[in-house]
């Protein structure tokens, strides 16, 4: 199975987790999980993953590899870490300050109604779970160029040394990510190259 985290006030139904769920399951024949989880504060965030990945890796069909989308990317990141699991992160959101501080203030989330206080007591939270470059399980990044958010001209600079990581940089495009059907080749490639599938259709 797949895990796909998605970003910050979105949700498991996000467009581009529907996209990659149907291509997944079409093409690799590969189970895919998009659940929507808590962002109300970074603690229960990481409680709430931990215990969706502990349970399926009790279960018949254990989570191999994850994905994750700005936020996502970076909870990803650290679940791919914590847990030895190769991780593809598109556009993630790894520096948080530069990320989050133009956005400080209370936001209402259109999904689950939880109400989430962005400001330095939040980041310092979420800080806890950052992971060194070194230390980052194999990893994909899926980069727009185009980002208006994230730095991807940095985040590239940052991990082009790690033998552990690839790089899939797209001109162009946003922080939703608009190059998913040309990113697809990298994709399919780097979960095969991980063992996560064994076979593609497509």
């Amino acid at each position: 199975m797949i895990l796909y985290l998605h970003g910050f006030l979105s949700s498991g139904e996000s467009a581009k987790g529907r996209w990659f769920d149907a291509r997944v399951t079409r093409c690799l024949s590969e189970a895919f999980a998009r659940p929507t989880w808590p962002q109300s504060a970074p603690e229960k965030s990481a409680r709430y993953l931990c215990r969706v990945l502990e349970s399926a890796q009790a279960s018949s069909e254990p989570i191999r590899a994850i994905m994750g989308s700005s936020l996502g990317g970076y909870w990803a990141r650290w679940l791919g870490a914590r847990y030895g699991l190769p991780s593809i992160w598109i556009n993630p959101a790894l520096a948080l300050d530069a990320v989050f501080e133009p956005y400080y203030g209370e936001y209402i989330h259109p999904h689950t109604g939880e109400t989430i206080r962005i400001n330095t007591d939040y980041l310092r939270s979420l800080k806890q779970y950052e992971v060194s470059p070194s230390e980052v399980a194999p990893s994909l990044i899926l980069l727009d160029g185009g980002d208006e958010v994230i730095d991807s001209a940095q985040t590239r600079v940052v991990y082009e040394p790690f033998e552990q990581v690839s790089i899939a940089w797209f001109d162009g495009g946003s922080h939703a990510f608009e190059h998913c059907e040309q990113a697809w080749p990298a994709v399919r490639a780097f979960l095969k190259t991980q063992d996560v599938v064994t076979q593609s259709f497509c």
